[in-house]
C-alpha cells in the first residue's frame, strides 16, 4: 500500500480456520481509497487487498463467493459509509452459532481519538477508529473501537471463531481486546498502547469463556 501502516491479525476462539472445516463461514471485505474524500488522504492498492483477500479465502479454505460480502468506493460495490459499515457489522454476527468461522478485514485509514469517558481499557486515554470513506475530520464520523466491539466481539457465542485482520495505523487495540495487555510484560520500556501496536504488529487475540 501507498502508506506504510500496521498490521493486525485478531483471533477469538473457536475451531482453525482451514479449508477442511465444514461449519458455516461467512466474511465482510472492506477496502477504502478515499479518492472523493477531502479530510483524507488518497490511498492505493487496498482495493486489490479486498480482492486479494477474497482470492484466498474463496480458493485456499473454500468460503463461498455469497458468503463474503464486499464494500469498496470504486462505484460497484455498497460503499463503505459509516452507517454502512456498521450495518455489514451486525448482519456478520448475526444468527452466528457455535462452531461457525467469521472473517472480517478492513484495509484502509486508522486514527486516534481522544476518550470522551474514562476508559480503563485505554492506558493512554485513546481510542482507535477507522474511517469510513463518508467520514471528515470530526471522530463523531469515524467507528471507534468501543463501538466495533460490541458489535463484532459482544454478540459472538462461545465457541464460534471471529478471525479479525485489520491493514491500517493503530491497528493493534482495534477491538478493543483485554487481552492486549497480556503483551505488556514484555514491553516495559513502552509507556502507552501506541507503542506496543507498532511492537507487535501481528496479534494473535483469544477470547476466554
Amino acid at each position: 500500500m501507498g502508506v506504510k501502516r500496521a498490521l493486525s491479525y485478531l483471533r477469538v476462539t473457536g475451531p482453525t480456520l482451514g479449508p477442511r472445516c465444514e461449519h458455516r463461514k461467512v466474511a465482510l471485505l472492506i477496502g477504502i481509497l478515499y479518492h472523493n474524500n477531502e479530510c483524507h488522504d488518497t490511498l492505493h492498492g487496498t482495493h486489490e487487498d479486498v480482492r486479494l483477500m477474497k482470492a484466498l479465502l474463496i480458493n485456499t479454505y473454500h468460503y463461498s463467493a455469497e458468503n463474503i460480502t464486499v464494500l469498496m468506493d470504486d462505484g460497484d460495490h455498497k460503499a463503505p459509509t459509516k452507517a454502512n459499515i456498521e450495518e455489514a457489522m451486525r448482519n456478520l454476527v448475526a444468527g452466528t452459532r457455535e462452531g461457525e468461522q467469521l472473517f472480517f478485514h478492513y484495509s484502509g485509514h486508522g486514527s486516534q481519538t481522544e476518550c470522551k469517558f474514562d476508559d480503563p481499557t485505554e492506558d493512554d486515554g485513546f481510542d482507535e477508529a477507522i474511517i469510513p470513506c463518508d467520514a471528515t475530520s470530526n471522530p463523531d464520523t469515524w467507528i471507534i473501537d468501543n463501538d466495533m466491539n460490541e458489535i463484532l466481539v459482544k454478540r459472538l457465542p462461545v465457541n464460534a471463531q471471529l478471525v479479525a485482520v485489520f491493514d491500517m495505523c493503530h491497528s493493534g487495540t482495534a477491538l478493543d481486546l483485554m487481552h492486549y495487555r497480556c503483551y505488556k510484560k514484555d514491553l516495559e520500556g513502552s509507556s502507552t498502547l501506541h507503542s506496543q501496536a507498532q511492537a507487535y504488529p501481528v496479534l494473535r487475540l483469544v477470547r476466554a469463556r
